[in-house]
C-alpha cells in the first residue's frame, strides 16, 4: 500500500468515507485539470488539508541525504503544495471532488471559517533528530502548517478517534506553537497530546505530560458509534436520496466523546424498550454547543401506524422546547423477524415562537424532563 493510501484508509475509518477525499483533482470551467492536496477532510467547520511525503530507502543511506530529502520534499515542496491548495480554495467557487463513498461534493464553500494544514511524512531511520522532532512550518501566507510523522499521526487519531477531537487538538497544537514557538519542538508528540487531554492550555510544553496517555482510561465501548455510522446507508428508510443520511452523520461526527456517550446510552435504551414492546417515553439530549438536539423514540408494535407522524412531532417538539436550530429524531421498532427498523428525521430551521406548539406541550407533555449534567470528556487516573 502506497503512503497516500495508508493515510486515506486511516482517515476514512476515523473521519468517515462520506467526508474524506483523496486522489484529488478538479476541473476548471475551461477544462484544465488541477491537482490539490493528497487528502482532505471536509466536514462543515472541520476542514483539514493533508500533504504526504514518504522517503524510499536508499542503497547507501546517510543522515546528510535524508536531511536533504526532508528539506526539499517536506519543508519546501509539501508546504508549497499546501499553500497552493489554500489559494485554490480562495480562488474557485466550485471545487468538486469525489469522496470515498463515490459521491461528488463541492468542498469550496463559504462555510470554511478556518482550517488545519498538515504535512505527514514517513522518514527512514537515518533522518536527524532535529528534523524528526520538527513540529511545524510557519508560512507568511498560510500560517502554521503542522509537520507530523505518520507514526505520530496514528497515535493522535487512535487516541482521540472522533473528528471533532482531532480537529480541536490541532487547534490546541497550533495555539501552543504560536505561544511557545520552537520550544514545542523539544517535546514529544505524546506530550503535546497528553497536555491537550488535561487541558493545560496556559502551560509551557513539557515531556511530563506524556504520562497522561498512560493514565488515560480508554473506555471506548461506552461512546464509540462508528459501527452505527457505518450502518447508516442501509438504515435510512425514509430517505428520497441516497445521500440524505449525510445530514445526520455530519452532525454526529461533530460530537465529542462525552456527548457521544450520552447518544449511545439513549440509542441502546431505545432499542431495549422496543425489543420488550414497552410503551416508553422518548430518550433525548440537547447539546447547546452545537445548537443541536437528539430524540430517540421506542415504538410498540401496535403503534407502528403512527410512527411517521410521531417521529416528526417528537423531533419538532424537542427542538422547540429546547430552542434549538437543529434536531435529529429516530424511531426504533422491533420487527417480527427479530430485526430492528430505525427511521430518522433531520430538521434544520431557525427557532421561532409557535403558540400552537407551546399549547400542545402544555396540554400533553410527551417527554421526560431534561437535567443539566457535566460529563468530563477524559478519564485520567491520578
Amino acid at each position: 500500500m502506497i503512503f497516500e493510501e495508508k493515510i486515506s484508509t486511516l482517515n476514512e475509518y476515523y473521519f468517515f468515507k462520506e467526508f474524506t477525499y483523496s486522489n484529488n483533482k478538479f476541473r476548471k470551467k475551461d477544462g484544465q485539470e488541477i491537482e490539490i492536496a493528497d487528502n482532505i477532510i471536509s466536514l462543515d467547520e472541520i476542514f483539514i488539508v493533508f500533504q504526504a511525503k514518504e522517503r524510499i530507502s536508499l542503497d547507501k543511506p546517510s543522515t546528510e541525504k535524508e536531511d536533504t530529502w526532508f528539506e526539499k520534499k517536506v519543508k519546501k515542496k509539501a508546504t508549497k503544495q499546501i499553500r497552493d491548495t489554500l489559494q485554490y480554495l480562495k480562488t474557485y467557487d466550485e471545487i468538486v471532488l469525489n469522496n470515498q463513498q463515490g459521491d461528488d461534493s463541492n468542498i469550496s464553500t463559504d462555510k470554511i471559517k478556518s482550517l488545519q494544514k498538515i504535512v505527514l511524512f514517513s522518514p527512514t531511520d537515518f533522518l536527524s533528530p532535529e528534523n524528526l522532532e520538527l513540529k511545524f512550518y510557519n508560512s507568511q501566507t498560510a500560517g502554521i502548517i503542522h509537520i507530523i510523522s505518520f507514526e505520530n499521526y496514528e497515535t493522535i487519531v487512535r487516541t482521540l478517534i472522533t473528528p471533532a477531537e482531532v480537529y480541536e487538538y490541532l487547534e490546541f497544537r497550533e495555539d501552543l506553537i504560536n505561544e511557545y514557538g520552537k520550544i514545542v519542538n523539544s517535546v514529544s508528540e505524546e506530550s503535546l497530546l497528553g497536555q491537550y487531554i488535561v487541558d493545560e492550555t496556559g502551560s509551557s510544553p513539557n515531556n511530563r505530560y506524556s504520562e497522561n496517555l498512560l493514565r488515560l482510561k480508554f473506555d471506548i465501548k461506552t461512546w464509540d458509534v462508528r459501527t452505527l455510522i457505518h450502518l447508516f446507508p442501509n438504515e435510512i428508510t425514509r430517505s428520497n436520496k441516497r445521500t440524505d443520511y449525510y445530514y445526520i452523520i455530519r452532525e454526529i461526527a461533530k460530537l465529542m466523546r462525552n456527548e457521544l456517550q450520552c447518544i449511545k446510552e439513549r440509542y441502546i435504551l431505545s432499542i431495549e424498550s422496543s425489543k420488550k414492546n414497552l410503551k416508553d417515553l422518548p430518550y433525548r439530549i440537547a447539546i447547546p454547543r452545537l445548537d443541536l438536539g437528539f430524540v430517540f423514540i421506542p415504538i410498540c408494535w401496535n403503534e407502528r401506524a403512527l410512527r411517521k407522524n410521531g417521529l416528526t412531532n417528537f423531533t419538532l417538539g424537542h427542538k422547540y422546547e429546547q430552542k434549538l436550530r437543529k434536531c435529529i429524531g429516530a424511531t426504533f421498532l422491533y420487527e417480527m423477524d427479530g430485526t430492528f427498523s430505525i427511521e430518522w428525521c433531520y430538521i434544520n430551521i431557525p427557532w421561532e415562537k409557535d403558540h400552537g406548539m407551546e399549547k400542545m406541550l402544555q396540554e400533553s407533555y410527551p417527554f421526560r424532563k431534561l437535567n443539566k449534567k457535566l460529563i468530563y470528556r477524559y478519564n485520567v487516573h491520578q
